[in-house]
Order: structure tokens, then C-alpha cells, then sequence
């Protein structure tokens, strides 16, 4: 619970702008108001974002005199306050947040998902101004202005991708939803009103039987958004649910009743996953599920179970028939798909707000979908397809291609050769992120001007390190799990200016770094981990020029020494040092790096003392010593030879302002301590 005055500060950050002359009248309500609170931070934001935008004095006293707060002992001030702000909601904003009654407790939640499920059920709609999708960011952010919402991520680019709802915000969007919204779990079975419109979590289906269950669902005419968190799908008929408008997830089965057809006179919006397309038997299945009058923003398509002994002799027409509506049509996922070639509707320009396109596990086709003119695509995801040689197969008219791609992925592809089969100046101009996992005959990169990230895992020809250097704009780079790379190619890092992070992860035939690194001049963090081989950073020379380095982490590094020429690197501010990795010149290194802030140190066998490095390390905020028997015997407390070296740092680290953790205090008797 918050003090009064804590308690007000929260609220008049909701309620006042920053450079806002605050009313005497509104202050002295508003102080009024948070004693309502109850000291509760939940309840000061909920009432502050309410009054955010109110100036009326009658506004402010509505709210203090409510006769919510009357409520029976019951209900606390945080229910009061949370029921006072959504009952002072647009209508249209009340029915979004009732909505989300239809997600369980603690459930991350996916804004855009959210969003689109909200325009399926006529919640927001486009304006004059703005389209559906910024009506719905709009609502979104006003609910979280209102402190609905919480615990956000989000992106590189900083726009939020999911949340989470309060307990207590969960239990009123509950209570508002009535009988319209229902979530149902295992341990709790559930009669089904006939006035649901949105289910969620069907697993109280496990506890009762199949005829039951189906029998509860039919009945349910009003039925418009069916959510299932547990594969029970194939139990739902869904030809009998006329009002469905969301239905996450369909299983094919090979009854009548559960066949694709059924989905034929539904109505639907938002996602949709289709999966066991292997059970269909029919085209004329596949035209009767009409999948083109469908509002869909995501389509995800799966055939599973699938031998190459028994496949589906009619797989092609089938996806050629399951062509949906492209005018909402955001994201396509096709997976486990045993046909030689994919339909023309997946290259076609009709496409033309498709941003994402994962393809999994094709193996049998033998070159990709037209992609390079597709305008909106912008993330990319290939993978377990064994037989494609080129991600782009068109000759290259000198046009624009793959103009919005910015995310790449590329995995388990063995007989890739090259991105495309003709190179040009203008493909992939706005690629930022590229991951190339097993593919390891891709000779070389195009200039790919706008890269950021690389991250190539698996085994890789061993030519493509050296189109790197093309790579001018390249701020991070990745190597993982090769184990037969032995050393790079020269002049691999040489143009890489803006490099900000080099990461080498179990690399265990590697033996030596390039010398380029000193012309790193950007490099700002190194990362080496599990480089069984590896034995030295580099000499003296190249250790000097390092001046940007802010974080070096050496990991798993048995023959590699961290040696007194270390000293060099003066600006380190993050050091990090474990299993094995050699030690012999780090006592010395360490009093010279006076710039350090954080330092850990684990499963150092050798490790014995470090009593005289820390009088010059006055920066360090952060210190974590663990696995080191031979250092923790000399630190015992009291007993420890060299405990009486800095005994006297503990209480002085200890007292630091804004310490994160306690620095240099032994764990008494055990050969190992942290800190």
C-alpha cells in the first residue's frame, strides 16, 4: 500500500499534463478522491486516467461522490475505482473491454489480435479519417491510458505487441461481460447459457463426453466467437453454429459433420487455423468451405501426419481451392504441404496487403511462390524445404523486388544456392534482420544495404563468410553451432563500420579470431561462448584499438587465457567470465579497467584472488562471484587470508548509492560464494 501522498503523486501523473496549471478546486477534490483509494496504485491510475481530460468541477465531483463507493463490505476501493472509470466509458469502448472477459486469468495477450477481433464482431469500424486498425490502436491505448491494461512488450521499434490485464480488471470485465462472455477450464465444468456470444478455453470438454459436449455447443445459437486454447476441435460441428463469426481453429475430421464443408456457411473473421488437411478427400470439400467470402486476417493451413506413402492425390487442386479473400488478408502460414508446386493464387498481385508469409515444412516443392513484387510483405519465413534452390527464381527486370521485406528467415533449406537466381541493385532494399539456419550450400549474400542483424547458425559453405564484408550497415552478427569452422576469412569484418556486436556461440573447431577486429570501430560488445578451440583474442596491437568496447563476455573457453593485455581495455563497463575459461592475467587486467560497472565470474577453478584489483575499480556497481573454490577459501569471512584485504570494501561497496547487490560478502563455510 502507498502513503497518501505517494498515492497522490500517481494520481496527479494520470489526471494533470506535465506542464498543466493545476486547479486549487480540482487539487483539493482530487486529494478528496485518493483517499478513497485506500492507498491502493491500481486504483489512484484507474481514477487519474479517468479525470485525465475532465476540467469540470462537477466532473470531479461526480466522481468523489459516487455511490459506488458505497458498496457493501465486500467489494474493495479498487473495484469501486475501476468500476467508476469503466462506467464513465463511450459505449463502444465499454463493449471492447467487456470483450476481453473472453480471455483466462493472466493470459498474454496479443494486441493485434485483440484489435482484429474486436473489428470481426462490429466493435470499431473506419471513419473518414481513420481505417479500422487505427480506430481499434485508438481504443486500445485509451483502455491502458485507464490502467485496463498492463505489463506490456514490445517491439524493437518500441509499438506494443502484447499485454496483460490485472486480476481485479479481469474479474470486472467478468462481471460486466455477464453471460455474454464465458471462459470455461478442466476443473470446472460449465452449463452453457444460450446467450453466449464469445467462448474461450474449452478444456471442460476433457471432463465430459464427446456427445455432451457437442449437444452444449449446437444449442448455443448466438455463438459468434469460439476460442480453444486445446486441440478439441474436432468435436465442434460448426455448420450448426449459423451466428459463428471467429472460430481460431478448425481440425479436419473424416466424418460427416466435421468435414472442411461444414465451414461453408459461416460467416468468418479474424484467424482462422485449418489444420489436418490430410483428411480431406474430396475438391468438392474444399469449394464448399468458400473460403473466398471469408474476412480472414491470418490463415495458417497444416496437412499433418503425412507419409510420403500416402499422399493426398489431389493435395494441388486442394490448395489451389482453398484461395481466400485477399482484401483482409494479412498473414499466410502453409505447412506440411506434399505438393511439387504451390498454386498461382499464392503469387499473385492480388495479394497486395499480405506483410506475412511462413512456409514450414513443403518438401516436395521444387521452387517457391513468385514473391519479389508482393507489396506489403515484410517478414519471410522458409523452412524445411529441401528441395528449393532460390528464394527469388524470376529474372531480374530491374525492378524493385521484395520492396517492404524487413524480416528473413531462412532454415533447413540444404540445397539453397543463392537468394536469387540473377543478382540486381534494387532487391531486398529494406531487409534489416536475415537468419540462415542450415543451409549449407548458399555460396554468398547480395549488398543488402539497409541489414542490421545476421545471425548464421549450422553448418554454412564455407565461402559465404566472405560476401559479409558487404554488409556495410550491419550493426550485429551472430555464428552458432558450426562446428567446422575454423577461422574466417580475411577481410570478412573489413567494411563492417557500424558493427555494434560480434556473437560467437559454440563454435568448438575455432581457433582464432580475425585481426579486423581492430578496425571495428563501432564495436561496442563480444560475446564468445563454448569456443572449445579457441586460444587467443588477439595481440596487444589489436587490444589498444578496441576503444569502444563496452561488454565482453568469454564463456566455455577452456585453452583461451585472459592475460594482462587486457589492461587495455580501458572503457569496459561489463565483464563476464565462466566455466573454465583461463585466468592467469586477470588480476592484473582487472586494476586498470576503471571503467567497470558490472562484473561476474563463475566456475573459475583457478581463480584464487582478486583482493587487490577492486581500490581502483570505483565505477562497479555490480559484482557475482560464484563456482570459484580456491578465491572463496581466501575470502572466508574472519578466517580467509584474504579477508582482512576487504573487509573494509564490503561496508564501503555495500553503503554505494543505487547499489544493485551487495558487493564482496563471502558465504561462510562453503568453498563457493555469491554476490
Amino acid at each position: 500500500m502507498l502513503s497518501d501522498n505517494d498515492c497522490w503523486e500517481l494520481f496527479k501523473q494520470r489526471a494533470f499534463g506535465p506542464n498543466e496549471v493545476e486547479q486549487v478546486e480540482l487539487m483539493v477534490i482530487g486529494k478528496e478522491i485518493v483517499k478513497k483509494c485506500g492507498g491502493v496504485p491500481l486504483a489512484a491510475k484507474a481514477l487519474g486516467g479517468l479525470l485525465r481530460f475532465k476540467r469540470e468541477i462537477k466532473e470531479w465531483l461526480y466522481v468523489r461522490e459516487s455511490n459506488l463507493w458505497s458498496l457493501p463490505q465486500n467489494e474493495n476501493s479498487v473495484m469501486s475505482a475501476l468500476r467508476l472509470s469503466y462506467l464513465n466509458l463511450p459505449i463502444k469502448l465499454r463493449q471492447c473491454f467487456a470483450y476481453c472477459a473472453i480471455f483466462p486469468k493472466d493470459e498474454i495477450i496479443r494486441k493485434r489480435y485483440l484489435i482484429e477481433l474486436w473489428m470481426a464482431n462490429g466493435f470499431i469500424s473506419s471513419n473518414e479519417i481513420l481505417d479500422a486498425e487505427d480506430v481499434g490502436d485508438g481504443a486500445w491505448n485509451e483502455l491502458y491510458w485507464r490502467s485496463f491494461f498492463q505489463d506490456t512488450s514490445t517491439d524493437k521499434f518500441g509499438k506494443v505487441i502484447t499485454f496483460k490485464m490485472h486480476d481485479l480488471v479481469h474479474d470486472l470485465a467478468q462481471f460486466v461481460a455477464e453471460e455474454v462472455c464465458c471462459i470455461t477450464n478442466k476443473d470446472k465444468l460449465t452449463t452453457l447459457s444460450e446467450r453466449i456470444h464469445h467462448l474461450s478455453n474449452c478444456r471442460w470438454m476433457e471432463n465430459s463426453s464427446k456427445e455432451d459436449n457437442s449437444m452444449q455447443l449446437h444449442q448455443v445459437k448466438s455463438l459468434r466467437t469460439y476460442v480453444h486454447n486445446c486441440g478439441v476441435a474436432g468435436q465442434l460441428s460448426p455448420s450448426k453454429l449459423n451466428s459463428l463469426r471467429n472460430l481460431s481453429m478448425y481440425i479436419v475430421g473424416k466424418k460427416i459433420g466435421f468435414l472442411l464443408a461444414e465451414l461453408g456457411q459461416l460467416e468468418l473473421k479474424g484467424d482462422l487455423h485449418i489444420k489436418h488437411l490430410e483428411n480431406v478427400k474430396s475438391v468438392m470439400d474444399v469449394k464448399e468451405a468458400n473460403m473466398s467470402s471469408k474476412q480472414l486476417n491470418r490463415l495458417l493451413l497444416s496437412w499433418e501426419g503425412n507419409d510420403e506413402s500416402e499422399l493426398q492425390e489431389n493435395v494441388e487442386q486442394i490448395l489451389e481451392v482453398l484461395e481466400p479473400r485477399t482484401e483482409h488478408l494479412q498473414l499466410l502460414s502453409v505447412g506440411g504441404y506434399k505438393g511439387a508446386h504451390f498454386p498461382q493464387w499464392m503469387s499473385s498481385a492480388s495479394l497486395k496487403y499480405l506483410a506475412h508469409l511462413d512456409l514450414v515444412d513443403c518438401k516436395n516443392c521444387l521452387q517457391l511462390p513468385l514473391l519479389g513484387k508482393l507489396p506489403s510483405l515484410v517478414s519471410l519465413s522458409i523452412s524445411y524445404m529441401t528441395r528449393v534452390m532460390y528464394l527469388h527464381e524470376e529474372s531480374y527486370d530491374g525492378g524493385v523486388v521484395f520492396m517492404a521485406l524487413e524480416f528473413l528467415l531462412l532454415e533447413e533449406l540444404p540445397n539453397l544456392i543463392r537468394l536469387s537466381r540473377e543478382d540486381g541493385e534494387n532487391m531486398f532494399p529494406r531487409l534489416s534482420t536475415l537468419q540462415i539456419t542450415d543451409c549449407s550450400k548458399l555460396l554468398a549474400l547480395p549488398s543488402l544495404p539497409s541489414i542490421k542483424e545476421l545471425r548464421i547458425q549450422g553448418k554454412c559453405n564455407q565461402d559465404l563468410p566472405s560476401s559479409i564484408h558487404r554488409l556495410s550497415s550491419l550493426e550485429y552478427l551472430q555464428f552458432m553451432y558450426n562446428e567446422p569452422l575454423t577461422c574466417f576469412p580475411d577481410g570478412m569484418l573489413q567494411n563492417l563500420t557500424s558493427l555494434k556486436t560480434l556473437d560467437l556461440y559454440k563454435l568448438s573447431r575455432l581457433e582464432v579470431l580475425p585481426a579486423e577486429i581492430i578496425n571495428l570501430a563501432a564495436i561496442q560488445e563480444l560475446c564468445i561462448n563454448d569456443c572449445d578451440s579457441l586460444k587467443s583474442l588477439a595481440d596487444e596491437v589489436l587490444l589498444q584499438g578496441l576503444h569502444s568496447l563496452k561488454k565482453l563476455k568469454i564463456v566455455g573457453c577452456p585453452k583461451f587465457n585472459v592475460s594482462a593485455v587486457f589492461q587495455y581495455l580501458t572503457c569496459l563497463e561489463d565483464l563476464k567470465i565462466g566455466k573454465n575459461t583461463q585466468v592467469e592475467g586477470l588480476h592484473e587486467a582487472l586494476q586498470h579497467m576503471t571503467a567497470l560497472r558490472c562484473l561476474e565470474l563463475w566456475d573459475l577453478q583457478n581463480l584464487e584472488s582478486l583482493s587487490h584489483c577492486f581500490g581502483n575499480l570505483g565505477s562497479l556497481k555490480s559484482l557475482n562471484i560464484s563456482g570459484c573454490p580456491e578465491l572463496g577459501k581466501r575470502c572466508q569471512k574472519e578466517t580467509g587470508e584474504d579477508w582482512p584485504k576487504i573487509a573494509h570494501k564490503t561496508e564501503e561497496y555495500s553503503r554505494a548509492a543505487n547499489q544493485v547487490m551487495d558487493i564482496m560478502i563471502p558465504i561462510q563455510n562453503s568453498t563457493d560464494f555469491e554476490i
